[in-house]
């Protein structure tokens, strides 16, 4: 690399610590220490450690389970817990190296696509300080492995896609990690295939057989498999199929897609996974788009027509592919039909993520071109020469890029503040339940939980899971049809726990039952962004009551009534 590459990754490095330092300020600021945005960050926490102890892959100790989606982000973890003995500061670091690694390819391929080093800096610098990855470089969460892994796969599929050899196999091994660090990746592999048929039938046509490219293709996806299959093995010997238990579990929390239709049989949903879901789903990553940064969603439009119509067939050009535009459409339709989470913006947009740095590449490509073209039509006029063009098209990109860094540069403020009353929601509610029952309950008490992760950590108790995340055999239940609560109770009274920790919200009939439920702690935010609920109560569990109570309604004779004629029946 040249001297003024090294500059400018340098530059764009140190406005992203800047943004990572503004975020860190507010978490300690708010929350008054350091934590975690999300709950499922302390379940990757309770993984981690348990591996490192010796325990295996498992989240109560030495009972193996398929529930982490990301087990390449877990093993990591868990390797920096053996360092530092403690999940924060080894969850924060490796975040914000990995985003540091996203900036890094993200110069590399734009710099391949436009040529221009300046364009690559402007596009390193916006993708580093991106609100949405800075806060995921924080969580805990895998969201920037994922994000760099598949932005290293663009990165040498575009380089070495149309290469001989064992190099153009190299993306795939990357896409491969990447599918285990987020399921979702799979897409992007799933884009590299059709680009390279795409490529050779519209781009290369003159130069590539039909066997030159089919015959890759073949050895592309047994190499993909090659990489993900020890974990589809995993997870089928110690889950429900060949998806992680979370997979399943969530698409039956959101009861939409296609895998909620297939395990329960819907055939309505089945079609809404391929109609409404997908559509819904669009519209709301159109608007997570624009949210991230609207001066550049402006010009997302021509950046794609430039990517689709003119930079694949530049001369002696690097960049003769149509993958990023096919990732950009592919990525969210994929979600809405296979599991729709909400809306793209749910939870920091972090299921989207992969995909947010290649939406703003199409922005920037978009805004140089716009500037070109600008500056050619007023170089129409007579009294403009060359050198008052190419003064006007570089007033036009400044203003351009101004704009989209004031609009990022706002973002940065305000999502900070909300990164921070996010931490302070997780250390007020699961982190400081967790420690009240380290501190107040038995230690061999088993837990009925529905946030699993703070909790479990904190209180090292045996944990059953109500939403099914570690728990598969509530998913047996939800597979029939039914709703989560029934699933969770039917499952509770086989299974007989000491206590339960529940959003009084998501369990109103369980909780409801006083001969059952008994509460004995209980808190409440002031204000939630980020908690299934406002309110989360510890409940003392009486399953004996619970049946003397049910055995006195069988044997109580129904009450008597009027049957219309002054006589009481029954």
């Amino acid at each position: 690399m040249s001297t003024r590459t090294h500059t400018h990754i340098l530059i764009a490095l140190i406005v992203m610590l800047v943004t990572v330092g503004y975020f860190l300020w507010e978490e300690q600021s708010t929350a008054g220490t350091y934590g975690f945005p999300l709950d499922d960050s302390w379940i990757h926490a309770q993984f981690a450690r348990n591996l490192a102890l010796g325990n295996g892959f498992s989240y109560n100790p030495g009972i193996p389970v398929s529930g982490s989606t990301a087990p390449l982000w877990t093993l990591l973890t868990a390797a920096g817990y053996l360092i530092t003995g403690e999940p924060v500061l080894t969850g924060k670091f490796l975040g914000v190296l990995f985003l540091g690694l996203t900036v890094f390819f993200i110069y590399t391929l734009v710099r391949v696509i436009s040529r221009n080093p300046r364009e690559a800096l402007f596009a390193a610098i916006m993708v580093g300080a991106l609100p949405r990855l800075v806060w995921a470089s924080l969580s805990g969460m895998e969201v920037t492995l994922a994000v760099m892994l598949s932005l290293a796969g663009v990165a040498a599929h575009v380089l070495y896609s149309h290469a001989g050899g064992r190099r153009q196999y190299f993306s795939t091994l990357l896409f491969g990690l990447a599918a285990l660090a987020r399921p979702e990746c799979t897409v992007f592999f799933v884009a590299a295939m059709l680009d390279r048929a795409l490529a050779a039938t519209l781009i290369r046509w003159r130069e590539v057989a039909a066997r030159d490219w089919i015959v890759p293709v073949l050895i592309h996806i047994c190499v993909f498999f090659v990489v993900i299959a020890p974990f589809l093995i995993f997870s089928r010997k110690f889950g429900i199929g060949f998806l992680p238990n979370t997979a399943y579990a969530k698409a039956l929390l959101w009861d939409k897609g296609l895998i909620a239709a297939m395990a329960t049989g819907s055939k309505v949903e089945l079609i809404r996974s391929f109609t409404t879901n997908p559509f819904d789903y669009f519209m709301s990553f159109l608007h997570e788009a624009l949210n991230n940064n609207p001066v550049l969603f402006l010009f997302a439009g021509i950046g794609f027509l430039r990517l689709i119509f003119l930079l694949p067939y530049r001369e002696n050009s690097q960049y003769r592919t149509f993958i990023i535009p096919l990732i950009v459409v592919l990525f969210p339709l994929a979600i809405g039909v296979v599991v729709p989470f909400g809306q793209a913006s749910y939870q920091e947009g972090r299921y989207i993520a992969p995909v947010a740095p290649l939406v703003l590449v199409v922005g920037i490509v978009g805004l140089y071109g716009a500037a070109g073209y600008g500056a050619r039509v007023f170089a129409k006029a007579k009294f403009m020469g060359r050198p008052a063009r190419m003064v006007l098209e570089r007033s036009l990109l400044w203003l351009f890029m101004l704009l989209a860094l004031a609009a990022q540069f706002r973002n940065i403020w305000y999502r900070g503040q909300v990164y921070g009353k996010e931490v302070a929601n997780i250390e007020e509610m699961q982190v400081s339940i967790g420690k009240w029952i380290d501190r107040n309950l038995p230690a061999d008490a088993v837990l009925a939980v529905n946030d699993v992760g703070a909790i479990t950590y904190f209180s090292q108790r045996k944990v059953l899971d109500t939403v099914g995340l570690i728990s598969p055999e509530v998913l047996d239940y939800r597979r029939r049809g039914e709703r989560l609560e029934t699933a969770a109770f039917r499952f509770l009274r086989a299974r007989r726990p000491d206590y339960a920790v529940l959003f009084p919200n998501w369990y109103p009939d369980i909780v409801g039952r006083e001969e059952l439920a008994e509460p004995i702690h209980r808190v409440v935010l002031n204000e939630n962004l980020i908690c299934g609920g406002k309110e989360m109560v510890v409940y003392r569990m009486h399953w004996d009551a619970l049946e003397a109570s049910d055995a006195r309604l069988k044997n109580t004779p129904p009450p008597a009534r009027d049957d219309g004629q002054g006589k009481a029946t029954r």
